[in-house]
């Protein structure tokens, strides 16, 4: 019996090149919407969001992936550097509050999930000394891949000085 060695199968594309069209088409495929009816049924329209209907009737778009929070950033003026630590208070919201260790530059602190409506307090602690500053802060709605394409995030910014 003679022994025999059955050659590979070859691919008409270099390995690499077949893996890239692999990981092109499904990253495609997973990011666009399918297309929408131009006249969606009733059911459907009171069942799913309100959306302009240029959008609803336009053609399939591929969406980036980029994600966002909800949250408050707090830009502490004239700090170079730690330690300091500011909190975050509004009427009907929990306290919040994080530090920025000495010797580190932290810029714009960002509180998770903290976005009320109306005016805030931020309180500002360093070397011993406290400052307190009621705003309001104007809150902007950001879709970082898109308009159509999630995710929707509410985002505030402010800036208080140091004591």
């Amino acid at each position: 019996m003679t022994n025999r060695r059955l050659a590979p199968a070859r691919s008409p594309l270099p390995p690499i090149l077949g893996l890239a069209a692999f990981l092109v088409a499904g990253s495609i495929v997973s990011c666009s919407r399918p297309p929408q009816p131009k006249e969606p049924s009733a059911p459907a329209q009171a069942a799913g969001p309100s959306r302009p209907e240029a959008e609803a009737s336009g053609p399939a778009r591929a969406c980036t992936m980029m994600g966002c929070r909800d949250g408050l950033s707090v830009e502490v003026e004239g700090v170079a550097s730690g330690p300091y630590r500011v909190e975050v208070r509004a009427e009907g919201e929990e306290p919040q509050a994080q530090e920025c260790p000495a010797g580190r530059e932290c810029g714009p602190l960002f509180f998770p999930g903290f976005v009320p409506e109306g005016e805030i307090t931020v309180e500002v602690s360093a070397d011993g000394e406290s400052s307190t500053r009621t705003v309001r802060p104007e809150v902007e709605t950001l879709q970082p891949n898109g308009p159509g394409c999630p995710p929707t995030c509410l985002q505030a910014r402010v800036s208080v000085p140091r004591p």
